[in-house]
């Protein structure tokens, strides 16, 4: 009785299929970041390169995440005849990260905010963390 019963229920797994999603294969080919200092703010001002992988289909969502505390600056994407066009993003806080949810039509994209510049006398210190979510 007992082998039938594990004979069925190997049936019955093999029998059941499982739909199959494609995973957003959203990839990074490079990410260049530029950190300014009380560039013009007493803030320090952090700017990601980012170009898309040369497989990607666009356009293409990407989701960057930046300290929930930092103030955006500028989204844009790069077109090779008009330079740098403004990009609307959504953004969405979860704990310390916010997420900028960006839709890029062209493959190179920049972002730009400022984050608290820690400051003490004439001393300044940055701690800066790369969120690492993407390939």
């Amino acid at each position: 009785m007992r082998k039938w019963l594990t004979l069925v229920a190997v049936l019955v797994t093999l029998w059941i299929t499982f739909p199959v999603y494609a995973q957003n294969t959203e990839t990074l080919g490079s990410v260049g970041v530029e950190i300014w200092p009380e560039y013009d703010q007493p803030a320090v001002l952090v700017i990601y390169h980012i170009s898309l992988s040369s497989g990607t289909t666009l356009p293409e969502i990407i989701n960057l995440r930046i300290p929930a505390g930092a103030e955006v600056s500028a989204v844009a994407v790069s077109d090779p005849l008009r330079g740098l066009l403004k990009r609307s993003y959504d953004r969405s806080v979860q704990g310390s990260w916010a997420t900028l949810k960006i839709t890029a039509n062209f493959p190179d994209i920049q972002v730009e905010y400022y984050e608290t510049l820690e400051k003490n006398g004439t001393s300044r210190h940055i701690v800066y963390e790369w969120p690492g979510i993407m390939p």
